[in-house]
């Protein structure tokens, strides 16, 4: 994406992903990168045919998708290292430029010859962006994707796991229950005082006590 290139998002291995109890909302994933997305089994052929057709089209078509969005102060040092190459390269490729020029990409400072005082320049703002981040710079635009990818999944892919009940949930459900709490409670008073007990434990289960009693 940062490529300004034209692109087709496939989602491999769908089979798999349901056998996980898992599934991807895709037009939600298609409205956040404004992206075509094809989900798919290659090794069944599933959807394959529809894979090819949308590459055919989006080659057709010039990009549409905005470019990802980081950490405010990275975005800050990218801007300001795209005014300083903003004339030697295109703008479809200053974005992709200025992250290279970030991560001191050595073929690319050599492709562009800049200026001492540009060279200069730009590196002061990588120096900045490494003590504020505490990072090396290829680690902080690394790290900044991986950031952009966790909130894409974490908007789109739904687990079946999330809407089940845990025991412990069933267990605070009973004795946190209106009528219930109430006569659990006298009755475990009840236990603790009046029967002869060898020994008791207390467990502690999402705030719920619950009395283990071995004689």
């Amino acid at each position: 994406m940062e490529t300004g290139l034209p692109m087709v998002l496939a989602l491999n291995m769908k089979d798999l992903l349901k056998k996980q109890g898992r599934t991807i909302n895709l037009k939600k994933m298609e409205y956040l990168l404004s992206l075509p997305v094809v989900s798919l089994s290659a090794v069944k052929k599933e959807n394959v045919p529809d894979l090819i057709k949308q590459i055919q089209k989006s080659a057709k078509e010039p990009p549409k998708y905005p470019y990802p969005e980081y950490d405010d102060r990275l975005e800050s040092a990218l801007t300001m290292i795209s005014q300083q190459i903003q004339s030697y390269v295109t703008p479809s490729k200053l974005r992709w430029y200025s992250i290279k020029f970030f991560e001191r990409d050595e073929e690319i400072q050599q492709e562009i010859k800049l200026s001492i005082q540009q060279q200069r320049e730009i590196e002061d703002i990588i120096k900045t962006a490494e003590e504020i981040f505490g990072d090396s710079s290829d680690s902080i635009i690394v790290n900044a994707r991986y950031d952009y990818v966790a909130q894409i999944m974490a908007m789109c892919v739904i687990d079946r796991n999330d809407f089940q009940i845990s025991v412990s949930d069933q267990i605070d459900r009973i004795v946190t229950n209106k009528w219930l709490a109430l006569p659990i409670f006298v009755l475990v008073m009840w236990l603790v005082y009046y029967l002869p007990i060898g020994s008791m434990m207390f467990y502690s289960v999402n705030g719920s006590q619950i009395l283990l009693v071995v004689s």
